[in-house]
């Protein structure tokens, strides 16, 4: 049994799919954006009290290449009639497993991640920019980073 494996056919296409990502970033550029992905996350200063311990922003990575496209959802209330909602969305490589509440800067705004689903080696990923709760850490503090490991079980 298996876990964190891929196949050859799984990396051929998730190669594919980055040819094409990357044939777009040549003809639009105005979707092709740079982004930051931050986390918060709380850090044990001790192991003796739980009031101990502080919230900060963990750094999942930085200048990660990805498209911002906006889209317009249309539905129908019998109360107030035809309703518009704006939703915005962000496709970026699969490794970095957002999570709802993970905020991502884009342009010096921070976004909310709402929800994400990865395929294929790309992640899709809903953000609101009402809803971020983001305030960048002050340069003096330590910048805390995610470290991740894959691992394959034979």
């Amino acid at each position: 049994m298996e876990f964190c494996a891929t196949g050859p056919q799984e990396d051929a296409f998730r190669a594919r799919v980055y040819e094409i990502l990357g044939a777009l970033a040549l003809q639009w550029p105005s979707l092709s954006v740079r982004v930051d992905l931050w986390r918060q996350g709380v850090v044990s200063q001790t192991n003796d009290y739980s009031d101990a311990q502080t919230e900060v922003w963990i750094r999942l990575a930085e200048n990660v290449p990805a498209f911002r496209v906006s889209t317009v959802d249309r539905w129908y209330q019998k109360e107030e009639g035809v309703i518009y909602m704006n939703q915005d969305w962000l496709i970026l490589p699969a490794q970095y497993t957002l999570e709802p509440t993970d905020n991502v800067i884009i342009e010096g705004l921070a976004w909310m991640v709402i929800n994400s689903a990865e395929q294929a080696g790309v992640s899709k990923v809903r953000i609101d920019l009402a809803k971020s709760r983001f305030v960048m850490p002050p340069r003096t503090d330590p910048t805390y980073r995610q470290v991740t490991t894959k691992c394959r079980i034979v």
